[in-house]
């Protein structure tokens, strides 16, 4: 199913719509890992976004949208690449160990 909008005056129309198939996509998954030829037990998840989805980079960045706001505000600094982000503190050499404790 795919949906195509020529503008947002028409995205109110649909927009039930595309809410109930995003909730289909992210919804009622499974998942299972395979290691050195071994599988383990297919596991029931709430929720879950397919690996390698478009969708998934989109839904991270509006997820994370506001976590650089209230991680500046406590003085640290926050890097994002791709599907992940990093806290981190920098600190001159000589005051490494009370960064530390």
């Amino acid at each position: 199913m795919i949906f195509c909008f020529s503008g947002w005056r028409n995205a109110e129309v649909h927009k039930g719509e595309v809410l109930r198939w995003m909730t289909l996509f992210l919804t009622d998954q499974t998942q299972q890992v395979v290691y050195n030829g071994m599988s383990s037990v297919v596991q029931w998840v709430c929720y879950s976004i397919l690996q390698g989805s478009d969708l998934g980079s989109l839904l991270f960045i509006l997820y994370t949208a506001d976590l650089s706001t209230v991680v500046a505000s406590h003085g640290l600094t926050l890097h994002y690449y791709a599907d992940d982000c990093q806290l981190y503190l920098s600190v001159p050499v000589a005051d490494t160990q009370s960064a530390t404790d």
